[in-house]
C-alpha cells in the first residue's frame, strides 16, 4: 500500500524499491541485463499516460496563472539576452486539455 504521493510505509519512494528481478544481477549476461531494463522502460509510457489529465491541467493552470501576469517562485535560468523563453507567449495559447488536430 502506498500513501497518495507513492511512497511506501517505510518513507522510500516506491521508484526506489529494489527490484526483485534484478537479484543477481552482477550474475546476469548482457542479453539479460537489457532485457530487464527493457522491460522496466517499456512501463514508463502507460505510467505517463494515466497521468496525463493532471499534466494538462497542470500546464493550464500555469498558462492562466502567466497570463494574469503572476511569475514562477523559481527561477529558470536566462538566455542570452535575459530571455527565459525561445518563443513569444502567443505560440503556446492552445489548450492542453484537449489533443492537437
Amino acid at each position: 500500500m502506498t500513501t497518495s504521493a507513492g511512497i511506501w510505509p517505510t518513507g522510500v519512494a516506491h521508484t526506489e524499491q529494489r527490484l526483485a528481478e534484478s537479484a543477481g544481477l552482477d550474475e546476469m549476461t548482457s542479453l539479460e541485463v537489457l532485457t530487464l531494463l527493457n522491460r522496466q522502460d517499456a512501463t514508463v509510457a502507460g505510467a505517463v499516460a494515466a497521468q496525463l489529465p493532471a499534466v494538462a491541467r497542470l500546464v493550464d493552470a500555469a498558462d492562466a496563472a502567466l497570463d494574469a501576469g503572476e511569475r514562477s517562485t523559481t527561477s529558470a535560468p536566462a538566455r542570452p539576452g535575459g530571455s527565459r523563453c525561445s518563443t513569444p507567449r502567443s505560440c503556446c495559447r492552445r489548450s492542453t486539455s484537449t489533443p492537437a488536430p
